[in-house]
């Protein structure tokens, strides 16, 4: 249900196969002391005055050697699985950190271009404003000719 919710697949362990592999490495040979067997051995041991020693190999369940087996293989998948957990989370950080830093850029890119436009903008009204105070002050240079022109005339008549 998780899973179809989300699109998310949860990590599982296999724990039997764990459980297995620490069982089969349980079970260890180790050689111990036997008594003869048959005329030939005991007559060694007799020559031997008890100094030779006879050794078979038997077969042992080390429940110690089982409880290590099992940690360390329960310790490896969840490391494993942790990896693979941090790996995600540092390919999606990785992702966001890019896009962010992406999209950031083409923000401060288009503020700059719009603030380019204002100064544009702002200098060619810095020149307007000039060419009325020109135009302004031509306006009041011919008023005063006129001024001037019409004394004329008013003198001339």
């Amino acid at each position: 249900k998780f899973k179809a919710e989300r699109s998310i697949t949860v990590p599982t362990v296999d724990i039997s196969s764990i459980f297995a592999k620490a069982n089969e490495d349980a079970y260890q040979e180790r050689e111990v002391p036997r008594d003869p067997k048959g005329f030939w051995e005991w007559t060694w041991k007799v020559v031997t005055v008890g100094i030779a020693e006879f050794r078979e190999k038997q077969t042992f369940y080390d429940s110690q050697v089982y409880l290590d087996g099992f940690k360390a293989g329960a310790l490896k998948a969840l490391q494993e699985h942790t990896e693979k957990f941090i790996g995600l989370l540092s390919s999606l950080t990785n992702n966001f950190r890019k896009d962010f830093q992406s999209s950031l850029r083409a923000l401060i890119e288009s503020r700059n271009k719009e603030l380019e436009d204002i100064k544009m903008r702002r200098a060619t009204n810095e020149e307007i404003l000039a060419d009325i105070a020109a135009a302004e002050q031509k306006k009041k240079e011919i008023a005063a000719q006129i001024t001037r022109i019409s004394d004329m005339l008013g003198d001339f008549r």
